[in-house]
C-alpha cells in the first residue's frame, strides 16, 4: 500500500512538472505577460509583443517564431446580431483584407470565454488575390453586461505550431468590470 502511494505521488509530482508546477489558476507559468485594457485582461507568453493600433484592434502577438500567431481584442457599441450565422457575416466583414480579397465563413457555433456567452465564427482569409486561400481565424462575440460586445480574434499563421498556445490564452481570459 505505501509504494502503491509512493508511485501515484511521483507520478502527480511528474505531470505538476511537466505542466509548470507552479500554475495559478489552472494557468501554466510561461504565460507569464499580461495584457488588459479594463475590461479584459488576457496572459500570453513572454516574448510576444503588444499592439495597441493594430488591425485587428489591441492585440498581443507571437514575435519570436518563424510564423506569426496573435490574439486581438475590439469592441463594438452594441449587440447588431440576432443568431451564430448573422454573427459569421458580421465576422466576415472585420476581418475583411484591406485589399479587398475576401473571406469566406466556415462555421458558426456558440461560444463562451471566461464564462461569459457568445459566439465563435470560423473565417478563412484570403491572403492570396483571387483564391480563398489563406489561415483560419476564429473570431469570438462575446457579450458583456454593459451591452457590448468584445470581438475577440485568433490568428496563426501555422495553427499546428500555436495550437498550445492559442488554447491557454483562451483559458486564461478573463473580464475585469461589470463589463
Amino acid at each position: 500500500m505505501a509504494l502503491r502511494a509512493l508511485l501515484l505521488a511521483s507520478a502527480l509530482a511528474a505531470a505538476l512538472a511537466a505542466c509548470g508546477g507552479g500554475e495559478r489558476e489552472g494557468i501554466p507559468d510561461w504565460l507569464n505577460q499580461t495584457f488588459s485594457d479594463g475590461t479584459v485582461t488576457i496572459r500570453y507568453p513572454e516574448g510576444w509583443a503588444t499592439d495597441a493600433e493594430s488591425r485587428f484592434g489591441s492585440s498581443v502577438g507571437d514575435s519570436e517564431s518563424t510564423t506569426s500567431a496573435f490574439v486581438a481584442v475590439q469592441y463594438l457599441p452594441s449587440r447588431d446580431y440576432a443568431s451564430g450565422p448573422e454573427f459569421g457575416e458580421l465576422a466576415r466583414e472585420l476581418l475583411k483584407p484591406p485589399a479587398g480579397e475576401g473571406t469566406r465563413l466556415l462555421r458558426t457555433q456558440a461560444a463562451r470565454i471566461g464564462g461569459r456567452p457568445g459566439f465563435e465564427a470560423a473565417v478563412m482569409y484570403s491572403t492570396i488575390p483571387g483564391t480563398p486561400l489563406g489561415p483560419t481565424l476564429r473570431v469570438f462575440g462575446i457579450e458583456l453586461e454593459s451591452g457590448r460586445v468584445a470581438v475577440l480574434i485568433f490568428g496563426a499563421e501555422d495553427p499546428f505550431a500555436h495550437r498550445t498556445q492559442l488554447a491557454w490564452i483562451k483559458r486564461s481570459i478573463t473580464w475585469n468590470e461589470a463589463a
